[in-house]
């Protein structure tokens, strides 16, 4: 399974091209930087940022530094890490294609309710495989 810094980490969305049409599922499916067009719509620190913790990502403090995108088959997280490159540690649909994370993901959405100030919790599924 994947190492302890890569079983649970947070996904903040900062911003989304076309708001109606971001799916996040299906950006943590395929693990992709640039839409059909060829349009930047995930990239680290620019639309996203990676957290180790919740508290993290909600005060946005210790973004991680680096992700890599657009490999066939590679679903979150593909090679992303705190400070540099790290392989392996992603998922996929593809059975053949599984690295050390070949356990099945789960991907929640958290999303900050601003009238209440709490946060809600909405889960979209099952990514992984089994």
């Amino acid at each position: 399974s994947c190492t302890d810094p890569y079983k649970e980490l947070f996904y903040k969305r900062f911003t989304t091209a076309n708001p109606t049409n971001f799916d996040a599922y299906g950006t943590m499916d395929i693990w992709i930087e640039h839409d059909d067009n060829g349009n930047k719509i995930n990239s680290i620190n620019e639309h996203f940022g990676l957290y180790s913790t919740l508290e993290d990502a909600l005060n946005d403090e210790n973004r991680w530094k680096f992700c890599n995108y657009d490999d066939p088959n590679v679903g979150f997280l593909r090679d992303c890490g705190k400070t540099g490159y790290v392989p392996c540690q992603w998922t996929s649909r593809n059975q053949a294609y599984l690295p050390t994370c070949n356990k099945p993901s789960r991907f929640d959405i958290y999303t900050e309710c601003s009238e209440w100030k709490e946060v809600a919790v909405e889960n979209v599924g099952d990514g992984g495989s089994e």
